[in-house]
């Protein structure tokens, strides 16, 4: 980690770049969220919704815990490159599919290469910036996911309401390698990081595995005989997937423990009750609310532009100790609030429906805003700390806890609703219950955060 306040004109043009696939990437994820229930209706194939936004975050368990063991390696500029042509390939394979099960195929290509991207990317930002410009980079994010916001929408009309959902996938791509050219140059004479944790395959697998096993086991919930089945596997996948994610985090983080691992559990628990939430919305809106295309992309752009704002706010003015206790707070009641009001699209029971979810969804993002900047900065400043020794575990460690937090509540978030609603509106309570619970978890990242310490 480099440390002082010296920002070279490299650190610029490698902060911009950053910043510009931050951007990139925001206004890519409103359109695949915006795009993916039209896709899967396209293809005769709405029960396979839970299976095709599980498949990144599945894949994602075999690299990202590899990540520190990558940049420790491997020559920063060149894992971008190559994972860039990665990711180019599966969203290729994505826009060309034509069974469901090619464009699962083409969604776990791009999980495996956005795994290793994603602990990479923050390795990036700890070793090449030095430690003031870093956290500027870091509240930049927030900054562009206003734009994200706010272009996402106007984005998707144009690429997926004029040209078709599979334009969706690949629009983006020229973009996304400029963007990374320039971030790979800037990256070619960067130290390799210093030797992080052993990368352990076998628990990498197990987490791959769980997850796939649970996005399967909740698609099939409406759809047998024996609802105890899916139940049981279900149930049996969440444990593979929370036992092996044990082996890959820092000691703690599952019963957090006072400390870095009370913060590790903070980003997971808000991560898991925003995306979570996120997976449920787009196919209610679609379902059950008639909403197309642009509709479900203006929903999603909310929430990230509710996040965004608090986040620009949150970065301005950092908080610790008792401070940073009282806004995990304020923002996980955001959360709750603003996830149970999004119910009313599967209840049908407000006057208008498209309103009442987006403001709702606005103020969810707010409150994961306001918790997770000052999270993800605390858990990068420990590096070299309390069990982190280097920068990029404590990027590995960050990074691996979203995904695990995030692929257990997507995948059964999506799996379910879209196993619920294949048959219509008969899947609406289930909806509901699943809002629910995505609010339990923002206050219970609330408690957690007490134990930070």
């Amino acid at each position: 980690m480099r440390t002082g306040h010296s920002v070279r004109r490299g650190d610029l043009l490698l902060g911009c770049s950053l910043l510009a696939l931050e951007l990139v990437g925001g206004v890519q994820s409103i359109a695949l969220t915006a795009v993916i229930p039209t896709a899967v209706a396209d293809l005769g194939a709405t029960r396979w919704y839970g299976a095709v936004v599980a498949a990144p975050p599945a894949a994602t368990f075999l690299t990202l815990p590899a990540g520190a063991a990558l940049v420790a390696r491997l020559r920063l500029d060149r894992l971008f490159w190559a994972l860039t042509l990665a990711s180019v390939a599966g969203s290729a394979l994505c826009a060309a599919a034509r069974t469901p099960a090619t464009l699962v195929a083409g969604r776990v290509v791009v999980g495996l290469a956005g795994g290793a991207l994603a602990s990479v990317s923050l390795s990036a930002v700890s070793l090449a910036l030095p430690d003031r410009f870093r956290r500027l980079v870091l509240a930049g994010y927030s900054v562009v996911w206003v734009g994200a916001a706010l272009v996402g929408p106007a984005y998707t009309a144009v690429v997926a309401g004029a040209w078709g959902w599979r334009w969706a996938f690949v629009a983006h791509l020229p973009l996304l390698v400029v963007a990374r050219g320039v971030a790979a140059r800037r990256l070619r004479s960067t130290p390799r990081g210093a030797p992080g944790g052993r990368y352990r395959p076998g628990a990498a697998a197990l987490l791959a595995t769980g997850v796939a096993a649970l996005a399967l086991a909740a698609s099939s919930a409406s759809g047998v005989t024996s609802p105890a089945r899916p139940l049981v596997v279900g149930a049996a996948a969440a444990t593979t997937v929370l036992v092996a994610a044990a082996r890959l985090l820092p000691p703690g983080v599952l019963l957090p423990r006072p400390g870095r691992p009370a913060l590790l559990a903070v980003l997971g628990l808000v991560t898991a009750a925003y995306f979570g939430a996120q997976a449920v919305l787009p196919v209610t809106l679609h379902v059950l609310a008639g909403a197309g295309v642009t509709s479900v992309a203006v929903v999603t752009a909310a929430g990230g532009f509710g996040w965004a704002l608090a986040g620009v706010w949150c970065g301005a003015r950092p908080a610790d100790g008792a401070a940073y206790v009282a806004r995990c707070a304020a923002g996980a009641l955001l959360v709750a609030g603003g996830t149970a009001s999004t119910a009313v699209t599967a209840t049908g029971r407000a006057p208008d429906l498209l309103v009442v979810t987006t403001v709702g969804w606005a103020a969810a993002g707010a409150g994961t805003g306001m918790l997770y900047l000052d999270t993800l900065r605390r858990a990068l400043d420990t590096a070299g700390v309390d069990g982190a020794p280097t920068p990029a575990d404590a990027a590995t460690a960050a990074s691996t806890v979203e995904a695990v937090a995030t692929a257990l509540a997507t995948s059964a978030s999506a799996g379910i609703a879209g196993s619920a609603l294949s048959a219509g509106s008969s899947g609406r309570g289930a909806v509901v219950v699943l809002l629910l619970a995505c609010a339990v978890l923002a206050l219970l990242a609330a408690l957690a955060s007490r134990r930070v310490g």
